[in-house]
């Protein structure tokens, strides 16, 4: 997670007033820091996450607006090669600059200039009844990022029953390559990683869809972090295409 601002213990937070309302309308209505960070770690526990450490920043006036975030260890046992790690981040300001937004994602970037990046992002504006729906966003939050992840054991579970042979890989391969989502210097990395194997797990997996996507994902982790979900998941759709072409065979 990247974030500016002062650092705070969650301890600190719960000491920071919500300004008065002011001449803002009626309708606003300002949220606690310290609450709602106790709100995101007791929904994490509720859903069955973990969480491995957590940072927060203040930052404005008085301490208004607030970013940071949880790291949560990964609640499906997944290995090197396929990370399944969670982060959970918070942004939102009772200055009323911007909407209260949670981010969930495998690595998530928050910043008070307004950066936000990650795979599910919920906004809720600061108006009347947002504690009351705030258990719901976030509830919402985790349970589509999960579905995510449980998508990719299934994909797993299909790749390693699924055996490919040396006709395959190369179509495959230079498919990956004329679609640019690696460069070509990297798909050889594909091959040489796919023949001689990084990691013990794969090699026993040598021969299955499974063996090549790990040796894939252990190259394209070399990329920039912008650019690795990116290609994981674009070279995914290509092995499925390939994969049903061969089922209709």
């Amino acid at each position: 997670m990247i974030y500016t601002g002062k650092p705070v213990s969650r301890e600190e937070l719960r000491a920071i007033a919500v300004p008065e309302r002011g001449a803002r309308s009626e309708r606003w209505q300002g949220v606690q820091h310290g609450e709602l960070v106790d709100l995101a770690s007791r929904r994490l526990a509720v859903a069955g996450f973990e969480s491995t450490g957590e940072k927060w920043s203040t930052y404005g006036v008085d301490a208004a607006g607030l970013v940071g975030g949880f790291d949560i260890a990964d609640p499906f046992n997944g290995g090197q090669i396929i990370p399944r790690k969670l982060q959970f981040g918070i942004i939102h300001d009772n200055a009323s600059h911007r909407a209260l937004t949670i981010l969930v994602g495998a690595e998530i970037k928050l910043c008070s200039n307004g950066l936000i990046e990650g795979e599910f992002a919920v906004r809720c504006l600061h108006t009347n009844g947002l504690e009351r729906r705030l258990e719901h966003e976030i509830d919402h939050a985790i349970y589509r990022w999960a579905n995510m992840a449980r998508g990719i054991e299934d994909r797993i579970s299909r790749y390693r029953a699924t055996g490919i042979d040396e006709s395959d890989i190369n179509n495959i391969l230079m498919e990956t390559g004329r679609q640019g989502i690696l460069p070509w210097s990297h798909v050889g990395k594909v091959v040489e990683e796919y023949e001689n194997p990084s990691f013990s797990e794969f090699k026993v997996e040598r021969g299955t869809a499974w063996g090549l996507y790990g040796s894939f994902t252990h190259i394209a982790k070399q990329r920039p972090v912008h650019q690795q979900a990116i290609a994981i998941n674009r070279f995914g759709q290509i092995l499925d295409s390939r994969m049903e072409l061969a089922q209709a065979a």
